[in-house]
């Protein structure tokens, strides 16, 4: 995965080859895809991207605890 940020242009292209890197990418922002493209505006820096990743994994882990308690 690539990602390309057009600071004039206020935009982040994400260039991603493998369906399963955009699928990925997608669970963190809403993107629309097209021949491995996707444009997202405002820009994401890549510290942006995996502060959202490490909050997914936090809140993914949070939730499976609650769930085996809940289930004793």
């Amino acid at each position: 995965m690539l990602n390309v940020i057009g600071i004039r242009d206020g935009e982040s292209r994400f260039l991603a080859d493998p369906p399963i890197s955009q699928d990925k990418l997608s669970r963190l922002v809403a993107l629309d895809w097209y021949a491995g493209e996707a444009v997202l505006q405002p820009l994401i820096l890549r510290k942006e991207l995996l502060r959202l990743g490490s909050q997914r994994n936090v809140e993914s882990r949070v939730t499976s605890r609650e769930a085996e308690s809940s289930s004793r």
